[in-house]
């Protein structure tokens, strides 16, 4: 590995394991990888998974209008990319939109039973993966861990 010097260096640490930034988006993007390795059996990719669960999971904790917006909120993703994905799961059959309750401009997201199938399956596959990526942390560690990540959110929510 090539390290710059202080001077020509935009970066902050010469040890990229200690640049917190960097290091989050080595860590996020193998999280991520390990997802999709996990996912290939089923006809998704990570972004979907994400979209299909967080619908399933605002479904299970009474939320019977799940909108675009709402989905964009709970998963922090930009709400564009969550339109795109929307459209290709309810093209692909795991979920329908129609006019929402609440609002006449927005679209509720529901389920199909097609996509209640597929969450339930990949779910299975997904712990497995989480399971496998998380273990290098356990006891104190990984609750700090959690403990860390969850105040990052919220500090920067």
């Amino acid at each position: 590995m090539i390290i710059m010097k202080k001077n020509i260096s935009p970066f902050l640490e010469e040890d990229l394991d200690k640049d917190l930034g960097f290091l989050m988006l080595r860590v996020s993007h193998l999280w991520e990888a390990s997802h999709e390795k996990a996912l290939t059996n089923y006809t998704i990719k990570h972004i979907d998974f994400t979209i299909l669960a967080s619908v399933y999971w605002l479904n299970l904790h009474n939320t019977s209008d799940v909108t675009q917006i709402m989905l964009s909120k709970h998963t922090k993703i930009p709400p564009m990319t969550v339109s795109q994905t929307l459209k290709s799961l309810e093209y692909k059959g795991y979920l329908s939109r129609t006019v929402s309750a609440s609002d006449l401009r927005a679209k509720s997201c529901v389920l199909t039973q097609t996509g209640t199938e597929l969450v339930q399956k990949a779910f299975t596959s997904v712990i497995v993966a989480d399971t496998r990526f998380f273990s290098p942390l356990t006891g104190v560690h990984r609750k700090n861990f959690n403990k860390y990540m969850v105040e990052l959110f919220h500090g920067n929510e």
